[in-house]
């Protein structure tokens, strides 16, 4: 199995910054399946299906905090209105959640 990175450029497609994962503990993810970035402050939401969890990421590359989830986040998406939601990949079900998780 391939390693999850997520690589973050600017809007010239020049390099930034990367995250990798495969990895356990706080700031790490073992299977990026889903991205969002919060129109609130520009963190980024990575889902990580593997875990059961959601690590968050601000512009700059530095890490956040983890949210425990449920189910599988699968895909991570924020409205019109900034309201985080999250796809469950186990049951179907479209989550909404809030910035705690």
């Amino acid at each position: 199995m391939g390693a999850s990175r997520i690589l973050h450029l600017d809007k010239y497609g020049a390099f930034i910054n990367q995250w990798f994962g495969n990895e356990a503990g706080p700031g790490k993810f073992n299977s990026a399946h889903g991205l969002a970035v919060d129109p609130a402050n520009g963190d980024v939401w990575i889902g990580d299906r593997e875990d059961y969890r959601i690590v968050v990421y601000g512009g700059d590359g530095t890490f956040r905090k983890t949210l425990p989830m449920r189910n599988l986040p699968c895909a991570l998406y924020f409205d019109s209105h900034g309201q985080p939601w999250m796809a469950s990949g186990q049951d179907g079900q479209f989550l909404k959640l809030n910035r705690n998780g």
